[in-house]
This record gives C-alpha cells, structure tokens and sequence, in this order.
C-alpha cells in the first residue's frame, strides 16, 4: 500500500490491467520493481506511449523515488529530453557498442563524433572550405546550429528556408551545395542575405 501511494496509485489496488491508463500501468510496474528491495532499477522506455504532461509528471516522480529509496535508476530511451532533463550520466550506444559517457553537459558541449552531437540536435559537419568562410581557424569540424551566429563581421550568405521548432526557428543555408543551419529567434524569407560567421568560442 505504502509503495502504491509513492508511485501515485493509492486506492487502485483492485484494478486489473484493463481499467487503468497507460500512465498508470507504467507506475504500476515501477512499483512492481521496487517491491523486491533491489539494488538497481532498470527502466526500459518507460515514458513511451505517454502525452506529454503525463511524460513530465512520471519523470519527476521517477527521479523522487530514486532519491526516496536510495536506489540507482538506470533508464534507456531514445527521447534526448529525458536524458538531458534527467541524468546524472549518459551512456550513448550504436550497433551495441558503447560509444561515449560523461555528465549530460560534457557530452552535449563535447560529444565524441557527428553520430553523438546529432542525437543531441541539429548538427553541421563542416566542410574545410565552409569552416574556414564562417571564420574557423583549424581543421573541419562539427558544430551545432547554435553555434553560429549573425555578425557584421562576417561572409554573406543567402537563406533558403526557416522551419518553426517553437522556440526558436531552424534557418537553412546553401554554400555550393552544402546545406548547413543556424538557430534564430524569427522567421526569416528566403532569399534573405545575412552575414554570418561562427561564435568567437569556436574559432581558435
């Protein structure tokens, strides 16, 4: 009764399976986990099938119940958002191999290859005569979208096109059939000429 009521289900003890919402199924199996005493909880995507207030207020809960019990939660999902708003330490895998761990921050800021930056969002995988028109100084790299700016300093280039992510709009760029992307905070016409270079952290 006392594990129901942490995990937000007092008074559903005599509900089967069927009665319940996807929510409340979830919650019923964490409970499930924690009835044994274990030394560590392995959550297998357990926001999937979840709208998004539900995913938020289970997040939450699954974090005070890690504190509470005292008890390691090792969680695999494929949202970036529960890993980024959640972590202690992120583990990213591919092909099952282990390619890098470190606090979410290190990896976000410093991921290992394109592969590792790109599930974190929007990367560009710089050409070396790009990198070196926005203002790079040394080999070709990858870069996120925010990592560019719009500066009077900089090259002109021309917009193709802005896509709305909420909050903030996704601007794509064409420099001799190379696609590359900032992030900005309004909409922006194509055709629209903008002189651009990278933030002054990135060109050492």
């Amino acid at each position: 009764t006392k594990l129901l009521e942490d995990v937000g289900l007092s008074g559903f003890e005599k509900r089967y399976p069927h009665q319940i919402s996807g929510g409340q199924a979830q919650r019923a199996a964490i409970a499930r986990g924690l009835a044994v005493n274990p030394n560590l909880l392995l959550l297998d995507e357990p926001f999937s099938n979840l709208d998004t207030i539900l995913k938020e207020n289970l997040r939450n809960e699954i974090i005070k119940l890690g504190e509470k019990y005292s008890i390691p939660i090792i969680i695999v999902s494929h949202d970036i958002g529960d890993a980024l708003s959640m972590a202690e330490y992120i583990s990213v895998m591919a092909n099952g191999r282990l390619v890098q761990t470190g606090k979410p921050q290190e990896i976000y800021n410093n991921p290992h290859d394109f592969y590792v930056g790109s599930i974190f969002g929007r990367m560009n995988n710089f050409s070396q005569v790009l990198w070196e028109k926005l203002g790079g100084k040394n080999q070709s790299r990858h870069l996120r979208a925010d990592c560019i700016e719009i500066n009077p300093s900089g090259n002109e280039f021309i917009v193709q096109k802005s896509r709305f992510y909420g909050l903030y709009y996704e601007i794509t760029f064409n420099y001799h059939d190379e696609e590359f992307y900032i992030h900005y905070h309004q909409f922006l016409e194509s055709g629209t000429s903008l002189k651009l270079q990278l933030k002054s952290i990135y060109m050492a």
